[in-house]
């Protein structure tokens, strides 16, 4: 196996399966376990770890399988599966476990282990499926893209100060005397003191905004303008000035709030003197811990930006590459159409109605990115139609047909290019026997279709239509198609698989 290949196993392990982060789950409560028994460290971890994994073994089988199950089964028999698997198996499972739980496999267990494992499963399938879901459905929600990492910041400092208020509130007479309170929320004292509860909020809100303004201005102004456009020294110098600057600027509004006129360890000043060193050294630090989350951000808007272009890219190419297609199939057409007119054949007018249906499918279907594979189907089968209406000597034409879901969609275009160029460069020029076969298979997983047909003269693998085909394939089915094209002495056989 080469290194590309074992990469492309890694890639596919963790980009289409979710195994991975039940073993995870499974690493984690093995360390709690040893945590919670300190002699043998090494032992109890990888008992732990054997014995979960043997008693999961049915539920980590069922998600290694997942989208075979969910590709081959309807949803109801589905959601059986699953039920059964991630409810009513760990139900049974915390049975046994209580039942036997003096020695359970290789580990000595307690009546809520298994319990605890099956909670942690199963809520981390659901975590998995919530996931999966609302990438695809929270982006059309409106305001949604305009959310970003400052706005998101600004409502979490507010929350943790409306909590830490919350605490104050609830212990309003501790919080006067020491600024120490007790973890807790007492709704009826939260509701007594509301005012108090309401300044306290704004203050330490106001003061976490003073430290978040460093971060601000480095993502904003020193980090784009300074370490990008003049380098790390003149970044460098641009940070020190404006701590400098800033600090005791901002400490000493901090220590004019009145929630700051005593020590108090939950704001970010220690000290009622602004130039104290402690403030400066907030200030370099939140100016430090802020730069590594600067070029995250920064990292992930230019590789959004370069797949944004890259799908407009595909998009334009995929748009130039039907528009080649579709006038050399009419070129055609419209040829034979006018040698007909010539001949003044009375297939004629039949010809032009089976055209003017062709020309409806591409100019209105041909522009949406996917339809019915059963519109695809029927497009072929015109097509064939009107070839038959001009040809003189028919040839020995099949379909064969195997679709075992209707529902089915693929890119417009896509299957008639093999039958048009079957009927170009091998049946047209033959003059002896002439055939063609076609075969398509399809199921939820993917699609096989063949088209073998005679021929005598020219090289039928060549051509403009099945260059563009092999183009939009590798721009619609990355790695997931597989083309074949198969050529003897008088036949001529293209056979393409897409894996959905």
């Amino acid at each position: 196996m080469t290194l590309q290949h074992f990469k492309k196993h890694i890639d596919h392990f963790f980009l289409k399966h979710d195994t991975w982060m039940f073993i995870v789950a499974i690493l984690g409560i093995s360390i709690t376990q040893v945590e919670m028994k300190s002699s043998e460290a090494w032992s109890v971890y990888l008992s732990h770890i054997v014995t979960i994994t043997i008693a999961t073994l049915p539920i980590l089988t069922v998600v290694w399988y997942k989208q075979v199950l969910k590709a081959r089964f309807r949803i109801l028999i589905y959601l059986v599966i699953w039920t059964g698997i991630f409810i009513i198996y760990p139900i049974l499972l915390a049975t046994a476990g209580r039942f036997w739980h003096e020695s359970f496999l290789f580990i000595t267990t307690s009546e809520e282990f298994f319990v605890i494992v099956g909670l942690v499963f199963f809520y981390l399938e659901i975590g998995i499926e919530i996931n999966r879901y609302l990438p695809a459905k929270i982006p059309q929600a409106k305001g949604f893209k305009r959310i970003n990492f400052e706005k998101a910041m600004v409502v979490v400092l507010f929350l943790w100060a409306l909590l830490l208020a919350l605490f104050a509130a609830s212990n309003i007479e501790q919080f006067r005397n020491d600024y120490l309170v007790d973890i807790s929320i007492d709704l009826k004292e939260v509701i007594k003191n509301f005012f108090p509860m309401l300044g306290i909020t704004i203050q330490l809100f106001i003061s976490y905004l003073a430290g978040f303004s460093f971060y601000l201005i480095n993502r904003y102004f020193l980090f784009p303008r300074l370490l990008k456009q003049r380098g790390i020294l003149v970044y460098a110098m641009g940070v020190g000035g404006t701590i400098l600057l800033l600090y005791p600027v901002l400490a000493e509004i901090i220590i004019a709030l009145p929630v700051s006129q005593n020590v108090n360890p939950i704001v970010p000043s220690e000290s009622i003197y602004a130039f104290e060193d402690i403030n400066g050294l907030v200030a370099l630090g939140i100016m430090g811990i802020s730069l590594p989350v600067i070029l995250v951000i920064d990292w992930f808007k230019q590789n959004s930006e370069i797949e944004s272009l890259g799908k407009q890219k595909a998009e334009t190419e995929l748009s130039l590459l039907k528009q080649q297609m579709n006038p050399h199939f009419f070129f055609n057409t419209l040829n034979n159409l006018y040698a007909l007119s010539l001949a003044k054949s009375e297939s004629t007018p039949e010809v032009i109605l089976q055209l003017s249906e062709l020309m409806r499918y591409v100019i209105y279907e041909g522009k949406e990115k996917k339809v019915l594979l059963m519109q695809e189907v029927k497009y072929i089968e015109d097509y064939i139609n009107l070839q038959q209406i001009r040809l003189h000597k028919k040839p020995d034409l099949r379909f064969e047909k195997d679709i075992e879901d209707k529902t089915v969609k693929i890119p417009p275009l896509l299957l008639i290019v093999f039958v048009e160029n079957a009927f170009k460069h091998g049946i047209e020029p033959s003059e002896g026997e002439r055939f063609l076969h076609m075969k398509l298979h399809c199921t939820k997983e993917s699609l096989t279709f063949s088209c073998k047909n005679s021929f005598e003269r020219m090289n039928p693998g060549k051509g403009i239509g099945l260059e563009n085909l092999k183009r939009r394939l590798a721009l619609l089915f990355p790695n997931k198609h597989e083309l074949n094209l198969i050529q003897t002495k008088n036949t001529f056989e293209a056979k393409l698989t897409l894996h959905f």
